[in-house]
């Protein structure tokens, strides 16, 4: 337990979520859908899978938050869990970071 970094993990989640928050004020889907639906869809895409990869990284932390947004978003199998791929979620992007588009299925 010595060698674990609560805090740090922690601010790097902080930050992330502060990356995706200026990344959605920044592009403004809002905006978007009465100009560029194809633009639109693009940024609500990115928005929904780095609000899936925040909630892999917080879960350790606050995993009600994580399990109530699984939730809201409809990401949870039949029995009300996550999958199998919640587990290596983080392996699955590690050196890979285009595959954060894949973390929710398209048309979700």
């Amino acid at each position: 337990m010595e060698h674990v970094k609560i805090k740090d993990g922690l601010k790097v989640c902080m930050a992330f979520s502060s990356l995706c928050n200026l990344y959605i004020q920044d592009n403004k889907p809002w905006d978007l859908a009465k100009s560029n639906a194809r633009r639109c869809a693009e940024v609500v895409r990115t928005g929904i899978n780095a609000l899936r990869l925040l909630c892999a990284m917080l879960e350790p932390f606050i995993p009600s938050f994580s399990a109530k947004v699984y939730e809201q978003m409809n990401l949870l199998n039949a029995k009300g869990e996550r999958s199998e791929r919640d587990e290596t979620l983080l392996e699955f992007i590690w050196g890979h970071p285009e595959r954060i588009n894949e973390l929710v299925p398209g048309g979700h």
